[in-house]
C-alpha cells in the first residue's frame, strides 16, 4: 500500500482552502487506497480528518488511537502547558478543543472599526493616528516590526 507523508498540508491556508485540500486527500486517500501520514498543529482538524492519531511530547509518545482516545483535555493540557475545553464536533462523532484564554482584557485600549478601512479591489487601506507593530511567523522576515500604512495582497488573493 503506498504511503504519502505530509508536513502541515494546511499551514498558511485559509479555512476554505484547508478544507478544500483535506477534503481532496481524503477522497484520493479513500479512492487509491493510500495512507496518509501527516503532521498537523491544528488538532481540531487532525481530529476531524485523521482515523488515527499520535501525540507526541518532547519525540516521546503520549498517546495513540482514535480521535476520542486522543484528544483528551488532560493530556493536551499536559503537553502545550494551555487550559482547553474538550468538546464534540456538531456533525461528526470527533472530539474538538476550544482554548480556554489565561489573561482577560475588560476592555480594548484602541477601538477599530469597519469604518476605519478604504477595502477597494486593487488593496486594503487603513489609517491609524498611533504607531502600530505587527508579530509574523512568515518563512520569510518573520518577526515584528512596523506596519506599513498601505497593504496590496499578493496577486491572485482577491478580497
Amino acid at each position: 500500500m503506498p504511503v504519502l507523508l505530509l508536513d502541515e498540508p494546511t499551514n498558511h491556508l485559509d479555512i476554505n482552502h484547508q478544507k478544500e485540500l483535506l477534503d481532496t486527500i481524503k477522497k484520493q486517500a479513500i479512492e487509491k487506497n493510500l495512507t496518509i501520514v501527516s503532521i498537523f498543529h491544528d488538532i481540531n482538524i487532525a481530529s476531524m480528518y485523521c482515523d488515527q492519531l499520535l501525540l507526541l511530547d518532547q519525540g516521546q509518545i503520549v498517546r495513540m488511537g482514535e480521535p476520542h482516545e486522543v484528544v483528551r483535555e488532560q493530556d493536551i493540557e499536559a503537553v502545550y502547558h494551555t487550559r482547553v475545553s474538550n468538546h464534540p464536533h456538531p456533525e461528526l462523532p470527533k472530539p474538538q478543543i476550544t482554548l480556554l484564554p489565561g489573561v482577560e482584557r475588560k476592555t480594548a485600549a484602541v477601538k477599530i472599526a469597519a469604518a476605519d478601512f478604504l477595502v477597494s479591489p486593487e488593496m486594503v487601506v487603513y489609517q491609524s493616528e498611533m504607531p502600530l507593530k505587527t508579530v509574523s511567523s512568515a518563512v520569510i522576515n518573520a518577526g515584528g516590526g512596523l506596519v506599513p500604512y498601505l497593504y496590496q495582497p499578493p496577486r491572485g488573493y482577491g478580497l
